[in-house]
């Protein structure tokens, strides 16, 4: 699991937990940015690392909450 924490002056403001589900499709891996409502699929290949995984979950969180 990839947690991704964000803090304002040394406050937590927000957690971002992304789980692996296992699952592979074309070639990509399936991740869930697990939210308390409900979670949201991702898919991403795993050999690229998790900073563009990060990058790729923020953007769907910025629409979601655009």
């Amino acid at each position: 699991m990839l947690i991704l924490k964000a803090y304002i002056n040394n406050r937590e403001i927000d957690e971002i937990h992304i789980q692996n589900t296992g699952e592979i499709k074309n070639d990509k891996t399936k991740y869930l940015i697990r939210k308390p409502k409900c979670d949201i699929p991702i898919f991403h290949k795993r050999s690229d690392g998790y900073r563009p995984l990060l990058i790729k979950a923020l953007k769907i969180l910025e629409k979601e909450y655009a």
